[in-house]
């Protein structure tokens, strides 16, 4: 008992003390740099938004770097020449030495922050060339021995980018009026690069995803030597090309010595998905690039062929190329033979035909050969677009297109009666883009306008409308329409009052359907007094097609 009196009591009522935790505090909200890359890229247009963005904190500045000089010679402007010269000073001191064994001026500026040119993703041969001579021009101040600086200077800034990006998305090779010297300059050093093709840290080319091409020759060797190992350097190098484009103008030189190294480099290619190339072939030399074509039939998508060529050789590519879906056409040679009973029974993959016609050079023996192709593709055919059409045209698409759901199409005072017509048998289409050149709008009647009114077929949901007529005329035309449109584009209206304004809220009025209204400048300017009225919303807008100058 007497032990039990050293037990202290406990007490009857228990004190609990809860643990004490430190103040939460509210952390400041911050992006993750993912988040914060994704909107810089977006504002990758923007550069004064960007320049102001590296000066926040260095996070920022090092998102925002890659994405500046991803395109250093975005523009023909002074950031060409400033980023020559961040280039130079980005060269090791052996590099740096050559071009002071050169009396070539070295910028004192200090050590460059990051590897600049490993950032470059979109390579563009124009600009490029531009801001070499600016900063040639600029930065030296005995002119003697000038061009020998430029091969220098070229040589080494080259050399540079293709062994330090860490890989060219895009590369843009384009002319426009730069000095011979200059362009001999690039072009000798671009048709050295490609040598070294067994150093296993050369990748610049080996993620090009696009490669345009568009220049002009000065002498055959172009031709003959240098744009061939340019075109075999990246066909070496380069085979998951999507995007591949030619554009080159031809005068009296070799140009078959190019024909091969442009079919190499199609073959050379795994996932190609579209081909445009303009007539820089002599007539039966066409299929040389045609038959490379073919050896890419299971991903191309997209062909333009943007000059003159044999409708023969075209519809053989175009049996085998079964994932083929757009198709842009301008001219064809004459007096071509095509073996219809060979293709019967072959189903094209052909859903939107594009026929780019010059207006200059059409003639009304150009139907046979567009014609003859709207019948061969009609089975899958869903989009046409046709410019300076011929009237046989309207027999086609009234015979063989009746699947049509797009329209895009130019028409005359003396064609309209035709095409509403055709207009009254497609019974799929959806999208209708009408044209007319600026002088009609003297030459269309009322009775051609409603007629056009009336003919357009009920499952219409959109309407552009960019026929060139008076503001009676369009009155006739919009009292005539029944259609119930999702949507109504409305342009080139001529000398347009604040009465129009009246005559397209009564058409939006009665056809409740409408949701969008699209009007030209001048005619928003005419509505902005009923511009919050109705349930439709109306803004500002320009046609697909721009008017061409008369």
């Amino acid at each position: 008992m007497k032990g039990n009196s050293l037990v202290k009591r406990v007490p009857y009522k228990l004190k609990f003390q809860f643990p004490s935790f430190p103040k939460l505090t509210k952390s400041k909200p911050s992006l993750i740099p993912d988040v914060l890359d994704e909107i810089f890229r977006h504002l990758s247009d923007d550069r004064t938004t960007l320049l102001s963005c590296i000066l926040v904190c260095r996070l920022w500045c090092r998102l925002v770097m890659p994405i500046l000089w991803s395109d250093p010679f975005l523009k023909r402007n002074e950031y060409g020449y400033f980023a020559i010269r961040t280039y130079i000073t980005c060269l090791d001191e052996h590099e740096k030495a050559l071009l002071v064994q050169q009396n070539i001026r070295i910028p004192q500026l200090p050590r460059p922050l990051f590897n600049y040119p490993s950032f470059l993703l979109t390579f563009n041969y124009n600009n490029l060339a531009v801001a070499v001579e600016d900063f040639t021009t600029g930065n030296e101040v005995d002119f003697l021995c000038m061009h020998e600086k430029r091969v220098i200077i070229s040589n080494v800034i080259i050399n540079m980018i293709f062994t330090r990006s860490r890989g060219i998305r895009k590369f843009d090779y384009y002319r426009s009026h730069l000095s011979s010297q200059i362009i001999l300059t690039l072009d000798h050093s671009l048709s050295l690069f490609g040598r070294n093709k067994d150093n296993e840290d050369y990748n610049a080319l080996n993620k090009i995803n696009s490669f345009k091409f568009n220049g002009f020759c000065i002498k055959d060797e172009i031709y003959k030597v240098t744009w061939p190992n340019l075109f075999l350097s990246i066909s070496k190098s380069a085979t998951n090309i999507r995007h591949l484009s030619f554009h080159i103008k031809r005068k009296d030189f070799n140009i078959q010595a190019i024909y091969h190294s442009i079919a190499n480099l199609i073959k050379s290619q795994k996932i190609l998905a579209s081909f445009e190339i303009n007539d820089i072939w002599l007539r039966q030399s066409d299929k040389i690039i045609f038959n490379a074509l073919a050896t890419q039939a299971h991903t191309l998508n997209h062909l333009k062929l943007d000059g003159k060529f044999r409708l023969s050789t075209l519809i053989e590519l175009l049996s085998v190329c079964y994932n083929l879906n757009t198709l842009e056409v301008k001219e064809f040679h004459k007096n071509d033979f095509i073996p219809l009973l060979k293709y019967d029974g072959v189903n094209f993959s052909i859903k939107n035909l594009n026929y780019l016609q010059n207006q200059t050079n059409y003639s009304e023996h150009d139907e046979y050969e567009i014609c003859l192709l709207l019948q061969l593709i009609s089975t899958n055919l869903e989009m046409f677009s046709c410019k300076y059409f011929c009237p046989e045209i309207f027999v086609n698409l009234k015979k063989y297109s009746g699947n049509l759901t797009h329209l895009r199409i130019i028409i005359k005072s003396q064609t309209i009666v035709r095409f509403s017509k055709v207009m009254s048998v497609m019974s799929n289409l959806k999208y209708l883009y009408i044209e007319s050149p600026r002088e009609e709008y003297t030459l269309f009647t009322e009775q051609m306008i409603d007629q056009l009114a009336h003919s357009l077929p009920f499952s219409l949901i959109t309407l552009s409308c960019n026929l060139s007529i008076t503001q009676e005329l369009l009155k006739v035309f919009l009292s005539g329409c029944f259609v119930h449109l999702n949507t109504l584009e409305l342009f080139n209206v001529q000398e347009p009052d604040k009465k129009i304004s009246l005559l397209i809220r009564d058409y939006c009025n009665k056809m409740s359907s409408l949701k969008t209204l699209k009007l030209s400048r001048s005619l928003l300017e005419k509505f902005t007094n009923i511009k919050k009225k109705g349930p439709y919303r109306i803004i500002g807008s320009t046609p697909d097609w721009f008017q061409e100058p008369i």
